[in-house]
């Protein structure tokens, strides 16, 4: 959180490193899993991790933030998705509104009405619904009045010169942030790195940041360490 430097969450994300081709980026293997169907079997196994995680936090810390969980759009229209996320979350009894789901701007592509649905669906479990990447897709305001959102994700593409002397980064990020927050909807920028960047996003009423400034992924043990009150477990640029 911007104004009182308190951890918002977590974010869980997915890391593959190969015994022969060493660390492989989600943006090679996301694609390749969702092209051969292999994301539903992924992604049911990281909500499930990141549930579980969840409850682990809430018991252990009373931790009452939250954990952020991508949900690829081959899996989140798949019938029994709705299902297998209530029965996760009746089986663990973890508070649903420390859970939220994250989606891309390829859910507008398909079946905008059946998204739409399921995602009204989602919220109305007090699940909060966070749309990732924002401005670098299919963006459209239609879309962001049409879509059940809690939280708009600015992407790192708009931040990584948001200081630059031409301004016109600054000017665009500014805009996007003053048009979404009047429509009540909360405002992340990613890939925040330099002080400047927050500061800067300070000034324009940004909510919250995430980035390697304020800490880069970390395995869960360290998260947890973290959790426990060890800062030293923070990983930061």
């Amino acid at each position: 959180d911007i104004r009182t430097g308190e951890l918002r969450g977590f974010e869980a994300l997915l890391r593959w490193t190969d015994e022969e081709l060493g660390d492989i980026s989600p943006a090679v293997f996301i694609p390749i899993a969702e092209e051969t169907g292999l994301i539903i079997p992924i992604g049911r196994w990281v909500m499930k991790t990141a549930i579980s995680t969840l409850k682990t936090w809430e018991e252990k810390y009373a931790f009452d933030g939250v954990i952020s969980v991508n949900v690829s759009t081959v899996q989140l229209m798949q019938d029994n998705f709705l299902d297998e996320l209530k029965d996760l979350i009746n089986t663990l009894q973890v508070n649903t509104e420390h859970l939220e789901i994250e989606i891309t701007e390829s859910v507008m592509i398909k079946n905008m009405t059946t998204a739409i649905k399921r995602l009204e669906e989602i919220r109305d479990m007090n699940i909060r619904i966070s749309l990732d990447d924002f401005g670098t897709g299919y963006s459209s305001l239609s879309y962001l009045q049409k879509l059940p959102l809690n939280t708009l994700k600015i992407d790192k593409a708009f931040i990584n010169n948001i200081t630059a002397e031409d301004g016109v980064q600054a000017n665009i990020t500014q805009s996007i942030i003053n048009m979404v927050s009047k429509m009540g909807l909360e405002t992340i920028a990613e890939g925040v790195e330099h002080t400047e960047q927050l500061d800067m996003l300070d000034k324009f009423n940004c909510n919250v940041v995430q980035g390697f400034l304020r800490g880069k992924p970390m395995p869960f043990n360290l998260c947890d360490s973290y959790l426990a009150g060890n800062s030293n477990s923070l990983l930061k640029n």
